[in-house]
């Protein structure tokens, strides 16, 4: 911020831009409307104007329009990321693309607030269980795969289960992991989790039926790590890893929920990161950077690439607009 100010730019705060503005004589973006609580005003755009508003994790009437499932998921994204800048793309004529990839992450605590609630022990060995104690999804999967199968389950309900032996592996993995699961060892109780010196103990205290709980871990137990899985699970992640068997000391169950970290989907842009409109052309002066574009994930999500659409986008943006 104080870099941008720096360099003479007039930050705003609270003052939304709610319009694009055309001029039809040039063909052009011309501009934007804002306003805030005193007045409406129109600022005009020498060169171009750029939507770098984020996504729309926050918008319900979005989300319902583009990803139904995902009014079950939790959502810890911006809490500006209301599809502002999709929509006035689109106002002006602007193409979408990847909206039918819009998925949530799976392995979040109830109620999360951040990514630090979040878990991946699946990919240590967890298996992942329904309402009625029993597994339903190959755990190696992407996250955001598991996340559509948790979402559909009965009352959009799972748990992830595991014992000690993986808690203590995945805790070597992921600092995140070290930090949820670390205070068990130091005599610590969380509620975002039940434990057992048994898995009926644990099932109990989840609410889960203990017998038919019992009875998964120990089918799971007797296929999985010998590669007959019925479900499909051969490996820890991806290919990666080979499944172990969950009978290692106490036991562990996570109430969990697929979380909306972004949408990954937004308006279409070139090489140049110049919005694309449904008619295949440029829309003249309109550029676009970030999780307000598409195009760039598809249907798989590969961790930072969202990162990595936002700094490289933005730097082109601005040099497509300086030129």
């Amino acid at each position: 911020l104080n870099y941008a100010k720096k360099l003479g730019v007039d930050i705003r705060l609270n003052t939304p831009a709610d319009r694009l503005v055309w001029d039809a004589d040039a063909g052009r973006t011309a501009g934007v409307r804002v306003r805030n609580a005193k007045q409406t005003a129109f600022v005009a755009a020498r060169k171009g104007v750029l939507i770098a508003a984020g996504g729309f994790s926050r918008n319900p009437q979005l989300l319902a329009k583009y990803a139904p499932p995902m009014k079950w998921a939790a959502v810890i994204a911006g809490m500006g990321t209301t599809g502002d800048g999709m929509l006035l793309g689109q106002d002006c004529g602007a193409d979408v693309l990847d909206t039918n990839y819009v998925k949530a992450s799976y392995g979040f605590k109830l109620n999360p607030s951040s990514i630090s609630d979040m878990t991946t022990i699946y990919y240590a060995g967890a298996i992942i269980v329904n309402k009625d104690a029993k597994r339903f999804v190959n755990e190696s999967l992407s996250y955001k795969l598991l996340g559509d199968e948790a979402l559909s389950q009965p009352e959009h309900k799972s748990w992830l289960v595991f014992d000690d032996a993986i808690r203590r592996s995945q805790m070597k993995l992921r600092a995140i992991d070290k930090k949820l699961w670390g205070g068990f060892d130091e005599g610590k109780t969380a509620d975002y989790y039940f434990s057992g010196a048994t898995i009926e103990e644990a099932a109990q205290k989840a609410g889960l039926n203990p017998k038919v709980l019992a009875e998964t871990i120990q089918q799971y137990n007797e296929t999985a790590p010998q590669g007959k899985d019925p479900i499909g699970r051969t490996s820890l992640s991806s290919g990666y890893g080979k499944p172990v068997a969950l009978d290692h000391g106490q036991y562990f169950i996570m109430p969990a929920t697929a979380g909306m970290i972004g949408t990954y989907c937004g308006l279409r842009i070139n090489d140049k990161a110049q919005v694309i409109g449904v008619f295949g052309e440029v829309i003249p002066g309109l550029l676009a950077a970030g999780e307000a574009t598409g195009g760039v994930h598809g249907a798989a999500y590969m961790t930072g690439t969202a990162f990595g659409k936002a700094l490289a986008y933005g730097r082109i943006a601005a040099r497509t607009v300086a030129s």
